[in-house]
């Protein structure tokens, strides 16, 4: 299982499940206790200002942009 809390205020690549890749910044990581959701959860802030909500079970890879 992927660790979210690993790629806080980080600009990455995720690499969905079903093959969609994303790219952006990070600007915020939910732990599902605060969310009330079964798991902690990922916002991805794209190039074109749309924020993407993302769980670890829709994520297949995540890899630092530099």
């Amino acid at each position: 299982m992927i660790n979210l809390w690993d790629y806080t205020s980080r600009r990455v690549e995720v690499e969905c499940l079903d093959g969609e890749r994303l790219v952006g910044d990070v600007i915020d990581v939910s732990a599902k206790e605060d969310a009330g959701d079964a798991e902690d959860s990922l916002s991805l802030e794209l190039a074109d200002g749309r924020i993407i909500g993302l769980f670890p079970s829709e994520i297949r890879q995540i890899t630092i942009r530099e």
